[in-house]
């Protein structure tokens, strides 16, 4: 609950002149099994006018593919 609540929070409180994207690869358990398996976690960072960091969003996804991207670009 807390999670999405923080992602769905609105962003237009403050410019951000520059904007960091990243991704990196998580193990974790998923499905009945719990079978591990490997992730792609996105983030997008924004430095305000002020130079304070900001996490602007975060997204898990099977592969860094375009699709992933676009998904979590379109909404941040």
């Amino acid at each position: 609950m807390q999670v999405k609540a923080f992602l769905g929070r609105p962003l237009d409180h403050a410019r951000y002149p520059y904007v960091f994207l990243d991704a990196t690869y998580l193990h974790g358990r998923l499905g009945q099994n719990m079978q591990v398996v490997s992730r792609a976690a996105v983030v997008a960072i924004g430095i305000n006018a002020l130079g304070y960091r900001e996490v602007l969003g975060i997204a898990v996804g099977d592969s860094e593919a375009e699709g992933l991207w676009r998904h979590f670009l379109g909404s941040i």
